[in-house]
């Protein structure tokens, strides 16, 4: 069966929530019709399709009415039946805006405002639209299918396709911090957690009138 191309858009579900959907439908038979439009071509109820199939269970068809915008229409039947976090629904609105071509003309999302517009219907913000578009256009299949999947965020996943991690600080011989001997540790831990090794040399600042203790460590440099 076709499937219409914004609904294939839709990432199917698997594992569990497939098994899951498959005993539901075996037991209590289809509960939702599967939506096609006039042309035979499915809008919505692609993983219902397949469940029925899987369990043996005669699935039921209906026709789209016609009324209204497709895109909206898919999009609206999709997010009610799914939990896609914001990530998962930055990726399928960055995807959307690629095929403009394909809305349903009274969207009118041929206009400058298609951004917007396109992020609002996936209640998602423009920002993640953007990184997702970012991710799109590097190609890296392994993280587009991650951040789909919802595995990892389209902010982590746009950092990464576009050059690695954000640029660190550069290697010192020595570092001088103003803690006593007792914070020593934590003032590490501090530095540890903002991407540096154990330095070679700390300074303690002491109080007035004492001379500054030094601590021989390992060379600090970017983890």
């Amino acid at each position: 069966m076709k499937v219409h191309p914004l609904a294939d858009l839709f990432p199917q579900i698997e594992g569990r929530e497939l098994e899951e959907l498959v005993e539901d439908i075996r037991n209590n038979g289809l509960r939702v019709p599967i939506v096609l439009d006039r042309e035979g071509r499915l809008l919505d109820g692609r993983n219902r399709l397949r469940a029925c199939r899987a369990a043996g269970v005669e699935p039921r068809f209906e026709t789209w009415d016609g009324r209204g915008a497709v895109a909206e229409l898919i999009v609206s039947l999709n997010l009610k039946r799914r939990h896609l976090n914001e990530s998962q629904r930055a990726m399928l609105a960055a995807k959307l805006r690629e095929r403009q071509g394909l809305f349903d003309q009274r969207t009118n999302w041929s206009s400058g405002n298609s951004a917007d517009q396109t992020a609002a219907l996936l209640n998602v913000s423009p920002m993640s639209v953007k990184r997702a578009a970012k991710l799109l256009r590097s190609g890296d299949r392994k993280l587009i299918k991650a951040v789909e999947a919802g595995k990892v965020k389209v902010s982590k996943a746009a950092e990464l396709a576009g050059g690695g991690q954000k640029r660190r600080p550069e290697p010192q011989a020595g570092l001088w911090l103003w803690a006593s001997p007792d914070q020593l540790d934590e003032a590490i831990k501090q530095l540890e957690e903002c991407g540096y090794q154990r330095p070679r040399q700390v300074i303690l600042l002491a109080p007035l009138g004492r001379q500054p203790a030094a601590r021989s460590e390992d060379r600090i440099a970017p983890a």
